[in-house]
This record gives structure tokens, C-alpha cells and sequence, in this order.
């Protein structure tokens, strides 16, 4: 299928760090396609920038090279123990060579979500070796130490993702997503894919709009606690 678009890749190294609401929206779009993945028994396990595709049309988001899926049915499935994928998007269980399950496609997604909103991998490394080791033992700097703007809910579900042991993490991607979807209301329209095109074509503007949405939520947040302490 030929998207009009960009990789995420692409879209970071072009756009990077993004605006909280377009990096909502295209989390919540890969979100969207896991959902539906894992709900058909397949694991990617190789989410990363180069594998997801975006429309500059209309936003949509794709995930491509299903080169190493694990699920039933499937034939591509490397043997317990074996390390595949892409060390600093990998899952700490994944990077262990240890048996995975649809959490670790969560965790990768958490990944690129810190990614969108910071501008960096937290997990990278000098050498390979030293990016695995990161994953495994490293600790992830809070996304508010390198991008004070976002939000604290927003934050709280970053590190969701990326919760080492995945008994804390998310359970499902349909978890992640309603959580997600819950914080949408924030922005209003600005993380819809009709802002997505305005943010692609021009920023500026974007950027305009996003002033003047938060600078009418602060006055109205303003406007409650006045009220609340008069009465």
C-alpha cells in the first residue's frame, strides 16, 4: 500500500519535538493499530520510528514490516533467547532474549511516545551494547525534566509504557488507549487529524492556535478558582 507520507522518523528529524497534541495523536493512532494487531494474536515487535507510517493527508498512522511478528499461525518466530529487534526501542524482557507477549509492543510504543514529546530516545546509548544495558538497568529521566510543558497525566502515562516489570505496566493496548483518550478532552479538537494537517502545512499557525486554546483553558481555570474563593 503507498501512504503519502512520512516514516515517524522522518516526521521527528523534520518536526521534532512536537506539540503535545499532535504527539497524543499519533500515539493514540498507533495505539489504534496495536489495538487491532494484538487482538488478531500478533506481536510486532519492532515498533520504531522507521516502521511507522504517517499520511500527510490526513494523519492516519500505519504500521509497517511485520518482519518479525510472533502470533499463532505465523511461520517468523525467532527461537527463546534470541534478541531481535531494535535495541533502543526494545522491551527489557525482549532485550533479555526472554519470551515476550503483547506488552512489549506497549513499551516500544512508549518509546516513541517520549520520543514525540522530548526529542530524544532515553535509552540510547554510545554502542549498541551500552543501549541494551540502558534498557535493562537503566533509569528513564522523567519526561518533565527535559519538557517541563507537558502535562502530569500525560507524563504518568509515558512512564506507564515504560515500566520496567510489565506486571505494572499496561495490560493491553485498549488500557493505554482509553487512558489516553481520557486526556484528549484537555485539548479539545487539537489532536484530530484536521489540526494534524494544519501542523504539517504550517507549524506557525499550529502554534498559534495551540496559544490561544491554552491560554483560554488558563483563564478559564482562572476564572473557577476566583469563583470557588468568593463564594
Amino acid at each position: 500500500e503507498f501512504i503519502d507520507g512520512w516514516t515517524l522518523e522522518k516526521f521527528a528529524r523534520n518536526y521534532g519535538p512536537v506539540p503535545v497534541p499532535i504527539a497524543v495523536h499519533i500515539t493514540i493512532e498507533i495505539l489504534k493499530a496495536l489495538k487491532y494487531t494484538h487482538e488478531s494474536k500478533v506481536i510486532h515487535r519492532d515498533i520504531k520510528p522507521a516502521n511507522v507510517m504517517i499520511s500527510r493527508i490526513d494523519g492516519q498512522v500505519k504500521i509497517a514490516d511485520f518482519g518479525i511478528v510472533n502470533g499463532e499461525n505465523l511461520t517468523m518466530v525467532p527461537q527463546s533467547g534470541e534478541i531481535v529487534g531494535t535495541p533502543a526501542y526494545m522491551s527489557p524482557e525482549q532485550a533479555l532474549g526472554k519470551d515476550v507477549n503483547h506488552q512489549t509492543d506497549l513499551y516500544s510504543t512508549g518509546v516513541l511516545f517520549y520520543e514525540l514529546l522530548t526529542g530524544k530516545n532515553p535509552f540510547i546509548g554510545e554502542t549498541v551494547q551500552s543501549t541494551i544495558m540502558n534498557v535493562i538497568n537503566g533509569k528513564c529521566p522523567m519526561v518533565g525534566e527535559l519538557e517541563p510543558t507537558v502535562p502530569d497525566n500525560l507524563q504518568e502515562i509515558v512512564h506507564k509504557l515504560l515500566v520496567k516489570d510489565k506486571s505494572l505496566r499496561f495490560q493491553s493496548a485498549q488500557n493505554a488507549l482509553k487512558k489516553l483518550e481520557e486526556v484528549v478532552g484537555t485539548y479539545g479538537t487539537l489532536c484530530t487529524s484536521e489540526y494534524f494537517k494544519l501542523f504539517c502545512t504550517n507549524p506557525s499557525e499550529f502554534s498559534k492556535k495551540i496559544k490561544a486554546f491554552m491560554a483560554e483553558k488558563h483563564y478559564e481555570n482562572a476564572k473557577k478558582i476566583y469563583e470557588k474563593n468568593k463564594n
